[in-house]
């Protein structure tokens, strides 16, 4: 479970990824929470660990050049595999959100930190 925008949201990843000899893929799912529970949009009124009262209306993103970290075998840590040709658009108020990357080499991938998260 990765933290997004401090501690508002979380984001889960699902990762799927083909154990075949063709190209892979990975299917991410995101689910919006606050405070562990699924925050639908608008939120109605949500208070911060600090006691302020806010709303949220809208919350929309971009993932781009996400880092996947192939496992490597026992006498290696693996390698690391950056895409910079692939985008996706994510739109919290239309609930969970699927996206894909495809088109990598079969292998067990983790994800890197999200910059910027805790």
């Amino acid at each position: 479970m990765f933290k997004f925008v401090g501690r508002c949201f979380s984001i889960l990843f699902a990762i799927i990824a083909a154990a075949a000899s063709a190209p892979a893929g990975i299917t991410l799912e995101i689910h919006h929470l606050w405070e562990g529970n699924p925050c639908d949009l608008p939120s109605g009124e949500l208070t911060t660990r600090a006691g302020e009262k806010i709303d949220l209306t809208r919350l929309a993103y971009l993932l781009s050049e996400p880092r996947l970290l192939r496992r490597g075998d026992n006498k290696a840590s693996g390698d690391w595999l950056q895409r910079s040709d692939w985008f996706a658009y994510v739109d919290a108020g239309r609930g969970a959100s699927k996206v894909s990357l495809s088109g990598l080499p079969p292998a067990i991938y983790t994800t890197s930190a999200i910059p910027g998260t805790a």
